[in-house]
């Protein structure tokens, strides 16, 4: 009679007992089969979280009260824009999409604004959003804004004279060609952020009233606070960096770090409970077959008394719990499968860690049979 055949004999016998350990097999594979689908899914959300998340940062006054009026020196956005390397500033690889907006008003043309534009949705009122759109003719874009060529688009209704106008806010006068217009406010014209900086040769100490960015990478977030910090101050109403920090920077990274903060915690709740199911299995199946061999010690004691060793009776005892845990584990991965919708080669690992956690607890009960004294095995009474 073949090994195969003494083991599946012997499971016929038992199968209370055998449906018992399949069930538990099952159950401890398809359990961490979903913790494996769990954590997946949480790290799934905490990867899209990174890539989707903008986190917008604005420059406000030291004490975090103002965003609009800053009167702030150009400078501030030119090392946001990487124009400050030499100067030992290199925030620019922590942000994007800097806006900023600078204004002045203008004796020529009476009673309009002149404002400079880093990017054309540095002004609400230029987004469609804020009701306003804009029209570049042929041959601009909008990256002309980053440039500061002698440029500019004007209201729809302005009539304009030719191909370029002058403008004169009673320090200087520039001739800007025009290249486009605007439905935004009616009385600005529009022009690159560093047009006005210098003329001929003289600045003339254009300031910017507003100015916001994006956090380039979120994984970076904490190198870029401790960049942005060596220049800005936190905003706080009672801040004292105020006197080494004319302005601060407000970061609007709350939702963020709380959603993380979240989906981490699940994760290392996941990582807690997938080493606590592979040993609560352990254990489980090591006291379903204590039980279902301390019935059986007088059978064993048969087997010896036939011929058998020593070691080909555990073998038996060790190919009943090697069947069951496979047909359990078929089972477990057709069920953790079922719930999961979908299967890989992770979930796979994780229910085969299942069913080796279910073998050495139901292996180290079946070795019992080993200790006992055959004479004694014969003495035991069912």
């Amino acid at each position: 009679m073949s090994m195969l055949q003494v083991t599946v004999s012997a499971m016929m016998r038992r199968k209370r007992w055998t449906i018992l350990l399949v069930l538990i097999a099952l159950i401890e594979t398809g359990a961490a089969m979903v913790l494996c689908m769990l954590t997946e899914r949480q790290e799934t959300a905490l990867e899209e979280t990174m890539n989707n998340t903008t986190i917008t940062c604005v420059i406000t006054d030291a004490d975090g009260l103002i965003q609009d009026n800053l009167r702030m020196a150009t400078g501030f956005v030119d090392l946001l824009c990487g124009r400050k390397h030499e100067k030992g500033y290199f925030q620019d690889e922590y942000v994007k999409n800097v806006r900023a907006k600078a204004g002045m008003k203008l004796f020529e043309p009476q009673n309009y604004h002149l404002v400079c534009l880093l990017t054309p949705d540095s002004d609400y009122a230029l987004t469609a959003v804020g009701g306003g759109s804009m029209t570049l003719f042929d041959g601009w874009d909008a990256s002309v804004f980053m440039s500061d060529q002698n440029v500019c688009i004007i209201p729809q209704d302005f009539a304009a004279d030719g191909e370029s106008i002058a403008v004169n806010n009673g320090n200087f006068s520039v001739e800007l060609r025009i290249i486009g217009t605007h439905t935004g406010p009616t009385d600005n014209i529009y022009c690159p952020f560093h047009t006005m900086d210098f003329h001929d040769g003289m600045s003339y100490l254009v300031n910017a009233d507003s100015c916001s960015f994006e956090i380039k990478d979120v994984r970076r977030l904490d190198e870029a606070k401790e960049s942005l910090y060596e220049v800005f101050a936190k905003p706080d109403p009672n801040n004292r960096s105020a006197l080494r920090h004319a302005f601060g920077v407000r970061i609007n990274d709350e939702n963020f770090q709380s959603t993380m903060e979240t989906l981490k915690g699940n994760l290392r709740t996941l990582h807690l409970l997938i080493p606590v199911l592979l040993l609560i299995g352990g254990i489980v199946g090591f006291f379903a077959s204590y039980l279902s061999t301390r019935s059986r010690f007088k059978e064993y004691a048969v087997m010896r008394c036939l011929g058998m060793r020593r070691g080909e009776v555990l073998r038996v005892a060790l190919s009943e719990q090697l069947m069951i845990a496979l047909v359990g584990g078929i089972l477990g991965f057709a069920v953790g499968t079922a719930i999961n919708g979908t299967f890989s080669l992770r979930m796979l690992l994780y229910g085969l860690g299942g069913i080796a956690a279910f073998l050495i607890g139901t292996a180290l009960s079946a070795s019992r049979i080993t200790w006992i004294n055959v004479m004694q095995l014969m003495k035991t009474e069912e």
